[in-house]
């Protein structure tokens, strides 16, 4: 009979890190959404992160509206 481990520590032992991207890094990529044409998909693919995050960045602090919430 095989004991299999229940506690937490144990189970999500072999779960990933959370990334973590540095302030220049995400202020670059938002930049580069603001560019005419970009798309937030596009440039999140060319970099590699998912597309929600990309746009969290080119969202922050913008107050234009084209990145304005309804």
């Amino acid at each position: 009979m095989k004991i299999m481990h229940t506690m937490a520590s144990e189970a999500h032992a072999n779960r990933p890190k959370r990334r973590v991207y540095s302030t220049e890094i995400k202020t670059r990529i938002a930049q580069e959404c603001r560019q005419p044409g970009a798309s937030v998909a596009g440039v999140a693919l060319a970099h590699g992160i998912n597309a929600n995050i990309v746009h969290r960045w080119a969202c922050a602090g913008c107050s234009c509206s084209r990145w304005s919430m309804p």
